[in-house]
């Protein structure tokens, strides 16, 4: 499995930059390809991210789903971020 440290204190904002730029080349259609979907677990020290990646190839951008929990089972935010 991929995996990306990610800080407790990093803002959503910065663990998308950070997956677009450690997993960017992921994210990219296959030819013939209509959608792609990728689960990527990021870890750290204060929890883990869990990120499902599709593509919508009407767009050819990424969404990202993005759950955030704490090691304890505890649901720390939950956002859906389309970019």
């Amino acid at each position: 499995m991929l995996s990306l440290d990610v800080h407790p204190k990093h803002s959503i904002a910065q663990v998308r930059k950070d997956a677009r730029h450690y997993f960017g080349e992921m994210l990219g259609l296959e030819e013939g390809e209509t959608a792609e979907h990728r689960r990527m677990l990021f870890t750290g020290s204060g929890g883990y991210v869990s990120l499902e990646f599709s593509n919508d190839p009407a767009t050819s951008s990424p969404n990202v789903l993005m759950h955030t929990r704490e090691y304890e089972g505890q649901v720390q935010e939950f956002a859906r971020i389309i970019g």
